[in-house]
């Protein structure tokens, strides 16, 4: 009797026997790679989304200064500078610290001032001038502007940032706390 080329029963279980954990272990590994790139893609997302905000709201706070007044001799000033009356520019913190409302006094038009305010809602910071207003960022779970006790002229900001959860991975997350100072003697946080 002339044997074909093959291989038994007996063979076969045992390739199988051998192969199916390594198999397993790779399946593992691959798993345990894909969902470590993606709470590493979250946290990424979590750091762009905070470093957004915080230069934002940074720009935005260093931004703020006292009104300015052109006089009759084309002399720019600071408000109260030329005649000693004290005209601080204040920035108002109102619902609970979700919304701070202030204003900017254009050097090109004394005399103008544009009123400003970042809000927070729906998990995104509002950046609003005028009629103008746009979204800056989409992941904020919570944010809270606050006084800093014993200096007028400086604002505390919290905010968490949160990615929602992926299959097998949960959501990643991470808080801020940024104080800006505001600057010159006139700017007031009320």
């Amino acid at each position: 009797m002339i044997r074909k080329p093959g291989f038994t029963l007996l063979e076969l279980l045992v390739s199988l026997a051998v192969g199916l954990p390594v198999l397993l272990a790779a399946m593992a590994f691959f798993r345990g790679q894909s969902e470590a790139y993606s709470r590493g893609e979250q946290h990424m997302e979590v750091a762009r989304e905070s470093a957004l905000l915080t230069r934002v709201i940074y720009t935005e706070l260093k931004a703020v200064h006292a009104p300015m007044v052109l006089d009759d001799r084309l002399d720019l000033w600071t408000a109260g500078e030329a005649d000693a009356r004290p005209l601080p520019n204040e920035v108002v913190l109102l619902h609970g610290g979700r919304e701070l409302k202030y204003w900017h006094y254009p050097t090109d038009h004394p005399g103008e001032r544009h009123e400003k305010r970042l809000v927070f809602d729906r998990n995104s910071l509002f950046v609003t001038d005028g009629p103008e207003t746009r979204r800056v960022g989409r992941r904020v779970k919570e944010l809270e502007f606050r006084r800093v006790s014993g200096d007028a002229q400086a604002v505390r900001v919290h905010f968490v940032i949160e990615t929602p959860s992926r299959p097998g991975v949960p959501p990643a997350s991470g808080a801020v706390d940024l104080t800006v100072r505001l600057e010159g003697a006139q700017n007031v946080v009320r």
